[in-house]
């Protein structure tokens, strides 16, 4: 994960502020749950370790995806081709919907 997000700061597609873009917060955000999930581990704090890697599993799967499916994009040109807004629409609402699940889950568990 670590990998990938350090990679992103090699895109320089859509640029917002700089060079960067949305997607970099979210690099920025993985970079630092990861720092702060694998610190908490070796103190042996388990509990606060597993509640960052889980949020990092949420927010960075979900939250890319959403942004790998953006009208105009490659993976959605790739998928829907001419239906880009469609395409878009479709795999926000799937992908909402894993999140939305997996956050249940987690909440009745209580984690």
């Amino acid at each position: 994960m670590a990998g990938t997000a350090l990679s992103s700061f090699g895109i320089s597609e859509a640029p917002v502020l700089g060079p960067l873009s949305p997607i970099h917060a979210l690099s920025f955000f993985t970079l630092w749950s990861l720092w702060y999930g694998i610190n908490a581990a070796r103190q042996g704090r388990i509990a606060a370790h597993q509640k960052e890697m889980r949020s990092i599993y949420f927010w960075a799967l979900g939250i890319a995806g959403i942004f790998t499916f953006l009208p105009g994009r490659r993976m959605n040109a790739a998928l829907f081709g001419d239906a880009s807004t469609f395409g878009f629409l479709v795999m926000a609402g799937l992908i909402s919907a894993g999140l939305v699940y997996y956050y249940y889950v987690n909440q009745k568990i209580g984690v």
